[in-house]
């Protein structure tokens, strides 16, 4: 086949991968700004102290829509998650962020279903959850420090070797 016949071949092709594409990305847009927006109205009703479960609920609602359209999209399972916390499910909350780890390993989301588990009452599991957190991202200590015993946590970063083993500076800067 000659390079010209090639092009009336291939070009066609293209616009039509490059649709489909097109597609894909308004999806995940569509769903990285569904999860920002529940996220600032939980925050800003949280501060203003109007943080009803009708609310709760109904982001919820959009992030359960939202979720078949960016299936890959990781925010909306751990929004999910932290939604279900804050209703008081942490059953409910780890399935959200365990479903979160099976699109991505961070150590935001081991340092979240953490939380979950404290909340379930698992204290070892919950402890394997934040020494993950830790060992993929060692900046997780800043929140998983208010739900471990200080000793615990520079224990555990002793045995893993990370950090100096010395309390964290607990200046402005820090938090």
């Amino acid at each position: 086949m000659t390079g010209r016949r090639l092009v009336w071949v291939l070009c066609p092709l293209l616009a039509v991968a490059l649709v489909l594409e097109a597609g894909r990305a308004r999806r995940l847009y569509s769903g990285s700004l569904t999860a920002a927006i529940v996220k600032d109205i939980t925050i800003a009703a949280s501060q203003q102290g109007r943080l009803s479960q009708q609310l709760m609920m109904h982001n919820l609602e959009l992030l359960r829509v939202n979720e078949p359209l960016a299936p890959t999209l990781v925010a909306l399972p751990i929004s999910r998650g932290g939604l279900y916390l804050l209703l008081d499910r942490p059953q409910a909350a780890i399935r959200a962020y365990q479903h979160a780890l099976t699109l991505e390993h961070r150590g935001e989301i081991f340092a979240h279903l953490g939380r979950a588990y404290l909340k379930l009452g698992d204290r070892q599991s919950a402890e394997d959850a934040f020494r993950t957190a830790i060992i993929l991202d060692h900046t997780q200590r800043k929140r998983i420090r208010g739900f471990v015993p200080k000793e615990r946590l520079l224990q555990t970063e002793r045995r893993l070797g990370l950090g100096s083993g010395n309390p964290p500076p607990t200046n402005e800067d820090d938090e």
